[in-house]
């Protein structure tokens, strides 16, 4: 009797597990099935086509990226991302955003491309990059009368306070640079505005890019209003900035369509004739 009601708990349990591996087995094959079928993502190109909209992660950047009183733009991206969505046959929106949050909106494809932007190796983890069009480097700006700073190494240290814009490739010069300063952080700002901090005496310092920034503060202000160290032609050693165009991580087709697109302005010349038009000093 006994052996009977084992032998009945046996064959029971071995019913229940050929159930469960069978189930399983077909919940398997269902989820394979499925990944099979559904449509791998197609790339960022046939995005833009398909949506007839090439977008634009728009952070601040005079000359490259400027946005006007309107809430409009222009600069040297703006034109050359207009020459770019007429070469794809689609319109051009450039959507506005903060350097804090422009990698992340490339990530999470809220926009197809970010245009004037550092190829770092904190950003190169998460997004890829074009061939850079123009080499900068950061210098780091004080007012002439400042007496804390004269030479590049008396910014490290706890009495200076440093503004920085969040999350941009000037914050992470100036926390490498300095890490014993005190940073302040700002969000939606460009560089020439950091320059009224300094003015304003809420900052001692703060880190702009050379021969971009450094030259627009010159026109804008005037020679000798902020002095640039470690000077106006010499540059911090730390992080030169390659300024290209940020594209999703692994999108090899976008990346050589960009590539192929500044490879042509380059050789036709189009494109140092416009850097040097916008970059060309006030009269």
């Amino acid at each position: 009797m006994a052996v009977g009601k084992n032998r009945e708990v046996k064959l029971k349990s071995n019913n229940f597990r050929s159930l469960v591996a069978g189930t399983a087995f077909a919940l398997a094959g269902m989820l394979a099935f499925a990944f099979m079928s559904a449509p791998a993502h197609a790339g960022t190109l046939d995005d833009i086509k398909t949506n007839g909209m090439l977008r634009v992660g728009a952070g601040v950047y005079p000359p490259f990226m400027i946005r006007k009183p309107d809430g409009s733009y222009e600069g040297i991206d703006v034109v050359l991302l207009g020459e770019m969505a007429k070469d794809l046959g689609v319109k051009l929106e450039l959507v506005d955003t903060g350097w804090d949050t422009i990698v992340a909106g490339l990530v999470t494809r809220k926009w197809d491309v970010v245009s004037g932007i550092c190829a770092t190796p904190k950003r190169a983890e998460v997004i890829d990059f074009s061939d850079p069009y123009l080499k900068v480097g950061g210098v780091l700006g004080v007012l002439p009368s400042n007496d804390k700073i004269k030479k590049l190494e008396d910014a490290n240290q706890p009495s200076v306070l440093i503004a920085d814009i969040a999350g941009s490739w000037n914050e992470e010069i100036s926390k490498s640079a300095f890490p014993k300063a005190q940073h302040k952080a700002f969000s939606q700002i460009t560089q020439t505005d950091l320059v009224q901090e300094l003015l304003a005496g809420r900052a001692d310092a703060a880190v702009f890019d050379a021969p971009v920034t450094s030259s627009d503060i010159e026109n804008k202000f005037g020679v000798g209003k902020i002095t640039f160290l470690p000077s106006t032609t010499h540059v911090i050693d730390i992080l030169p900035c390659p300024l290209s165009y940020g594209i999703f991580k692994g999108d090899t087709a976008m990346r050589d369509y960009v590539n192929a697109f500044f490879a042509k302005k380059k050789a036709s010349g189009e494109l140092d004739k416009l850097i040097a038009t916008w970059m060309k000093p006030a009269p």
